[in-house]
């Protein structure tokens, strides 16, 4: 399913249900959430996780900036028949989702925020590293956003590292989307 600029992968549970959307931070797409979205679907919701332009399956040009991309979701909730939308953003999806409660979007009744910082502001270094070596960027990321544990024994879910994950994830990325 596509929408406008956005790549959308949507998954119906019941007519009335409240619809989930999970919005990714910069350098991730939509696979960030296959368990989530698992979850949350069987539990009675509707989901749908997103690929921002220029991010997973999307190859249309990345957008600069939070106002442009709240803009899409916004313009695309508008839209929806569900009355009840929670969204959940990781990192640059939380500003995203942030931003996108302000927009006097009725519809839109909880937002949850992972790894947010507000204001977020990207250190030079790391915005260095982004633009002349993205993987070692990505690298860092991945070792100042995991506790020690995670990086030693993966995760709780078996058969899941969550460092190879989220390092796969951000490694099919384009190189410059991180930038």
């Amino acid at each position: 399913m596509k929408y406008s600029s956005l790549k959308l992968f949507y998954r119906e549970n019941k007519k009335k249900s409240p619809l989930i959307v999970f919005i990714h931070g910069a350098a991730c797409d939509h696979t960030l959430w296959c368990f989530q979205r698992r979850y949350f679907f069987n539990r009675g919701y509707s989901t749908l996780a997103l690929d921002l332009p220029g991010h997973g399956k999307n190859s249309d040009n990345p957008l600069l900036n939070i106002y442009d991309m709240r803009k899409i979701i916004c313009d695309f909730l508008k839209k929806v028949p569900q009355n009840d939308i929670i969204l959940i953003g990781h990192s640059m999806g939380s500003l995203i989702a942030l931003d996108s409660a302000f927009s006097k979007i009725t519809k839109i009744k909880k937002i949850f925020l992972i790894g947010i910082a507000y204001p977020m502001q990207v250190s030079a270094n790391l915005l260095n590293k982004s633009k002349n070596n993205q993987d070692d960027a990505i690298l860092d990321m991945i070792n100042w956003s995991l506790p020690a544990e995670i990086k030693l024994t993966g995760a709780n879910l078996t058969g899941l590292n969550l460092p190879n994950l989220v390092s796969v994830i951000m490694a099919n990325a384009k190189k410059g989307i991180l930038f």
